[in-house]
Formats: C-alpha cells, sequence, structure tokens
C-alpha cells in the first residue's frame, strides 16, 4: 500500500464525472513534507453503479474494491514507465498515493497536478477576425492522431483497457488529455522571444466508469478473453512480453529501471485479485467454482464489510466460522439502497448498534436526541446541495416558525423526487421572490434586459479567453464592438427570450404527458400544443420588441424565423444580431454549439470531439453566411448606447430587487474571479 498523508486539505474542486469527482488538494505527511496533487474520489452515481452491478454482479470496484483501487494505483505507473521507456511523446499522471474516505465510504486515487488545458479548436474562421488563421492544423486533429498511436501502444503492451480511455472512437476521450505548456530555453537572439513554448500532452485519466462497450474493438477483445463486458482490461502475457522487449533494448543502452518489473508484478496480482473477487457471470465462467475464487470473494467482502463499519470484532469471526451467518449477512446487503443494506448489516454486525437500536426505541430523551441530530444532518445536506436557504435551521426558518415534522417530510420527499432548483423554489419565499423579480425585470425593465444581454455577452467572451480559444487583443474587440442601437435592443430581446427559456422545465412534463395522451386516443392538439406554446411566446416576446423598437426601425425578420423553431428558438436574437455585428453573433453563435456538444448525454462533454464538431458545423454555417452576406457589417455608432448604462445603481434606482439581484450575481463573479477558471486534472 502507497504511503498515505496524515492530513489532506481540499482546495477547491475541480470537475465531476461519471464515476469520481477531482479534488485538488494539498495533502501533508507526518514527516512535514506536503504535495499539491489530485484526488479522485471514486462515489458514481446511481446509474453507474447500477450499470456495473447489472455488468458484473457487484458494487462499483474503484468504490468499494481494495484490489481494483491498487490496480488503479499500479496501472498507471506501469503505462507512465513503458511509454517513457518506448520514447513516447506522451506522458502519463504519475499516482501518489490511495487511501479509503470513511465519511464517503470511497476509495481515493491521488495523481500528479497537472496544469493544462483542452484543445482549442479550429481557429480558422476565428470570432474576431475575418480571415484564415495562421494556424494550419488544428490541435484537435494534432491531438486525435496522438492518441491514436497512443491506444495502438497501449493495446500492444497489453493494457487494452487504458486503451479505451485514448481511443478517439470514444468520444469524449479527447478530455481524458491535457495539454501542458511549458517556456523552453531558446538561443538568444535581439529579435527573439525569451522562450519557446513547448507543449506536451499529459494522460490525466486512465480509469472506466462504464464498460467499453461503445467501441466494438474492446468487446472484440474481451469475448476473446472470456468476458462479456470489457472494463479495464489488460493482457498478462503482451504484458510480460513488452517489458522484456522493451529492457532488453535499454540494457544495450545501459538504461535498465528495474522497478517496473516490480510495477508490473504487483499490477498483475491485483489486477486478478481484483477480477476474481467479484462475481461476475459474464467474466470466465469456467472458474466460478474454483477455490481461489471463492476464498477472494469471501475474503473481500468482510475486509470491505469491516472498512464499511459494518462488523465488530466478534461478528468478523462469526463471519469466518459460521457459513449460516455469511450467507444471512451477504443476503442484508442485497436491499435496494446502499443506505438500507448498510443499516440492515450493521443491525446484524455490531452489537453496539443494537444496543443503540433498543434505546432509541425504549429511551424517549435519548429518541428525540437521535430525531434532531437525523434532521440537523440532512438539513445541512440540504443546505449545501442549494435545497434550502442558508438561514435555514432546525428549529426555525426565516419567519421564526418552528420547523415542523410535517415540513421536514415534505422536504425528505421534495430531496428524493425533484431537482434542487424546483426544490428551492417550492419551499424557499424569498427564493421565489428573488426569481419572481428577476423574470419581471426581464420581460418589462428595459435597462435590466440590456444589462443582462450584456453580461451574458462578457462572461462568454471571459470563458472562451479562459480557454485560451481566443487571445486578449481579440476578446477586447469584442467587448469594444458590443455597443449601438441595434445592439441594445437585440441584447434586450435575448435577454427576454431567456426570460422565456425558464418555463421549459414547466413545459417538459407537460410534452410527455400530451404525446401519451394522442397515443391513447386523445385529440393530436394534445401532443402539438406543449411544442408550440414556448415558440409562441418568444413570438409574442418578438412582437413585443417591435413595437416598443417601432420608431427606430430596427430589424427583426431573423429573430421571428429562428423564433418559431422548437428548442433552437432561444438563439433567434443570437442570430439577428448578424445584421448589427456578425463578430458578436458568430461568437454567440459558437457558444451556443459548444453548449449542445457538451449537453448531448453520453458522447458530450468538454473538449470532446462532440462539442468540437458542434463547432465545426457552426463554423460552417457561419462561413456560408459571410458568404451570402458579403463583407462584415458594423455599427456606425462607436458610443455605448444610452440604454446600456454603465452601472446597476444608476440603472435600477427605481427597482430595487432587480438591482439587489444583479448585486449578488456581481458578488458571486468576483468570488469565482478570485478563485480562477476552474483546470482539469488527473
Amino acid at each position: 500500500m502507497p504511503h498515505q498523508p496524515s492530513v489532506v486539505r481540499v482546495v477547491r474542486t475541480l470537475g465531476n464525472g461519471r464515476a469520481a469527482t477531482a479534488e485538488l488538494v494539498d495533502a501533508t505527511w507526518e514527516d512535514g513534507s506536503s504535495l499539491r496533487c489530485v484526488e479522485k474520489v471514486f462515489d458514481p452515481g446511481r446509474l453507474t453503479r447500477l450499470i456495473y452491478r447489472i455488468a458484473f454482479a457487484a458494487p462499483f470496484a474503484y468504490q468499494s474494491n481494495r484490489h481494483a483501487i491498487l490496480a488503479c494505483f499500479y496501472r498507471r505507473r506501469v503505462a507512465s514507465q513503458m511509454l517513457a521507456m518506448a520514447d513516447s511523446p506522451v506522458q502519463v499522471a504519475e499516482p501518489i498515493y490511495v487511501r479509503y474516505d470513511l465519511p464517503r465510504q470511497s476509495w481515493v486515487l491521488a495523481a500528479r497536478w497537472v496544469d493544462g488545458r483542452g484543445p482549442i479548436p479550429d481557429l480558422d474562421q476565428n470570432p474576431g477576425s475575418n480571415g484564415k488563421s495562421e494556424n494550419t492544423t488544428s490541435e484537435m486533429t494534432e491531438l486525435v492522431a496522438i492518441m491514436r498511436q497512443l491506444e495502438q501502444d497501449l493495446i500492444d503492451c497489453g493494457l487494452s483497457g487504458s486503451g479505451w480511455q485514448v481511443a478517439p472512437k470514444a468520444m469524449v476521450s479527447t478530455a481524458n488529455l491535457l495539454i501542458s505548456e511549458k517556456q523552453q530555453l531558446s538561443i538568444f537572439r535581439d529579435d527573439a522571444d525569451e522562450g519557446i513554448p513547448s507543449k506536451q500532452h499529459v494522460v490525466i485519466d486512465l480509469e472506466s466508469g462504464i464498460p467499453a462497450v461503445l467501441v466494438f474493438r474492446y468487446l472484440h477483445i474481451a469475448w476473446r478473453a472470456g468476458s462479456l463486458f470489457p472494463f479495464d482490461d489488460l493482457d498478462a502475457g503482451k504484458l510480460q512480453a513488452c517489458v522484456k522487449e522493451l529492457r532488453a533494448e535499454r540494457k544495450q543502452q545501459d538504461q535498465v529501471d528495474d522497478s517496473v518489473v516490480g510495477d508490473i508484478q504487483q499490477l498483475l496480482e491485483h489486477n486478478r485479485a481484483w477480477k476474481e473477487s467479484e462475481i461476475a457471470l459474464f467474466r470466465r465462467p469456467w472458474t466460478w467454482l474454483s477455490p481461489r475464487r471463492r476464498n477472494l470473494y469471501s475474503s473481500e467482502l468482510r475486509q470491505r464489510w469491516k472498512r464499511e463499519g459494518s462488523t465488530d470484532a466478534t461478528s468478523q469471526q462469526q463471519l469466518c466460522s459460521s457459513f449460516g451467518f455469511y450467507i444471512l449477512f451477504w443476503i442484508a446487503g442485497l436491499m435496494p439502497t446502499r443506505q438500507t443494506a448498510q443499516w440492515m448489516q450493521r443491525m446484524l454486525g455490531r452489537r453496539s448498534q443494537r444496543q443503540r437500536v433498543r434505546r432509541f426505541l425504549r429511551d424517549q430523551p435519548f429518541r428525540k436526541r437521535q430525531m434532531d441530530q437525523y434532521r440537523e444532518r440532512k438539513v445541512q445536506q440540504w443546505r449545501d446541495a442549494s435545497r434550502l436557504p442558508a438561514a435555514e435551521t432546525i428549529k426555525q426558518n426565516e419567519a421564526g416558525v418552528e420547523l415542523s415534522t410535517t415540513r421536514f417530510l415534505g422536504n425528505r420527499l421534495l430531496s428524493l423526487t425533484t431537482p434542487a432548483g424546483m426544490h428551492r423554489f417550492l419551499v424557499d419565499p424569498s427564493w421565489r421572490a428573488e426569481r419572481a423579480g428577476k423574470l419581471a425585470g426581464l420581460l418589462t425593465n428595459k435597462r435590466y434586459q440590456s444589462i443582462v444581454g450584456r453580461r451574458m455577452f462578457l462572461r462568454t467572451v471571459k470563458k472562451w479567453q479562459d480557454r485560451r480559444w481566443i487571445d486578449p487583443e481579440e476578446a477586447a474587440s469584442l467587448k469594444e464592438s458590443f455597443h449601438g442601437p441595434e445592439i441594445s435592443v437585440y441584447s434586450r430581446g435575448l435577454a427576454m427570450h431567456l426570460a422565456v427559456k425558464t418555463l421549459t422545465p414547466v413545459f417538459a412534463p407537460i410534452k410527455v404527458g400530451g404525446v401519451a395522451v394522442y397515443f391513447s386516443g386523445g385529440s393530436l392538439w394534445h401532443a402539438v400544443a406543449p411544442f408550440v406554446a414556448l415558440p409562441i411566446m418568444r413570438t409574442a416576446v418578438t412582437l413585443a420588441s417591435v413595437w416598443s423598437n417601432r420608431v427606430a426601425n430596427v430589424r427583426h425578420r431573423e429573430a421571428f424565423l429562428v423564433g418559431v423553431i422548437p428548442t433552437l428558438g432561444s438563439s433567434a436574437f443570437i442570430v439577428q444580431m448578424w445584421a448589427a455585428n456578425q463578430s458578436i453573433s458568430a461568437l454567440m453563435i459558437r457558444e451556443m454549439a459548444s453548449r449542445l456538444g457538451r449537453s448531448i448525454p453520453i458522447y458530450g462533454g468538454a473538449d470532446s470531439r462532440t462539442e468540437h464538431y458542434c463547432l465545426t458545423a457552426a463554423n460552417r454555417i457561419i462561413g456560408a453566411a459571410r458568404y451570402v452576406t458579403g463583407t462584415q457589417r458594423v455599427s456606425d455608432s462607436v458610443e455605448a448606447s444610452a440604454d446600456i448604462a454603465p452601472t446597476n445603481e444608476q440603472t435600477l434606482g427605481s427597482y430595487p430587487m432587480q438591482r439587489d439581484a444583479l448585486q449578488r450575481d456581481d458578488s458571486e463573479d468576483s468570488t469565482r474571479a478570485e478563485t480562477g477558471p476552474g483546470k482539469k486534472a488527473a
């Protein structure tokens, strides 16, 4: 077991994946040494756990199996060393330690912190420029070529499961590599820069979240090995043969490193123990009844139950000596939810738990204290998830009224059945009033509309600049061009369409119900009406914009045409901005395409090939529009429109609710700015 730190301090959360949460931490050891690294806390959601249980009849391995997490550790070390021995241009974020997080009951893998970024999309049609970019090859094209070679190298070395993590055919795998840029020394010249930036590709994720069933190649590899579902598998024969060949080459160069042999031995041992300690009905079925597999399975179960606190010393002995007690304990773990299963097992395996339950039933003061503590824990969880306001307490709400059992049970039901936003909307009057005030401002207050539209644009520019998709000069040019009466009108229209878009969660279940009513014999209008309701509202908003700006005679034709399109209609005024400033419109169109690529389930995500494909499609649409309309039209006005106020206080003096909301948003923005943009990490 790698040496664990004595203290771990979380700096910030970097991101959430299907199976793990990445956290930037400062780890300190007993000797006083410290290191900043990234911890992957394997705490997957219900869907990921369900998929794994269906495939292998076991809990998610990296969360609960000691051999599995150690296999992760040594797999990274072996992959890193073998790629270095093969002179590969790609590095692997080396593992540092593994530990068990008792409060979250999950294994944690710590790895080197990589300060990097994702690939920059093809910039041949940059939002802030009209001509071709100097870049002749996009970084995504270069990255895919590197990944294709890396995938083949890993498979040839026997690390087929790791090859799946960098397979270009897995559309989200491009997010598993970061581009780290460092300044290298250059030959000194008077007209030369101080250094030349060097790009280094680093693999930050070699652990799967779901079985590799999306690419047939890995299914075929698994079937040949006797397993129906592939999941981070390896070929022991290939791995040992490959390292033997690489060591022979290094020996001739007097560069032999024998540590890789020990790491490979540890990897093979833990990987085999992991695979054989799961029921996995579809993995090597001819070994089901082997004594080794039975012993590994029961041994891993007993260790897991002990780690989770489900047993004491007496029950541990009973599990080893009594087969009947072992079976009863195993059956208790089959409850539908993890919490219920652990409670049942603790009732069987811990005498203190049984005593606590008896006291709970007999002792009223103790029962009251336990119930209050339980409610306090739940309320704190709801606060942390933004389901309740921060001022909520276990005894009183904001009005000073006691938090009744009925109200607590209602919150408990809502926490299980509704998203966090809907839960907060239903139980928090002040939050409802704030949202109602914002909605009213978006529909009626021109100055508030202008500020919201402008803020949305500035946030987009900042995000693109943080991702290095545009440089500071282009960002400044875009900000300076966001002026003029037409831009002001269109930004207000965009804000009003955003107000209409807030009704989407309300209409989503109505759409499903309408379709169900139609197929059960109802009228066609039951299915059609929910789908056309929002386009009708957007058209009404566009008509209101035309009427309020009738004197200025601002063009709205494109907004009418796009606004009637379901789902995409919210981009109506973004497309309409093309008539006033093509650069701004192009940037916002690309941002919408990027959001679409990130939101597609399974195949989408940040820095995925899906996101870049959506951006490429947007580029083609923009290019066609530029070809049709000719040269870029820029508004003649270079002064800020009188409708766009410089400060919130000046523009919203008579609208206190909107002013307070904007001030809270400004404080949140400043907090995010101090924290800095989140970077991806191993």
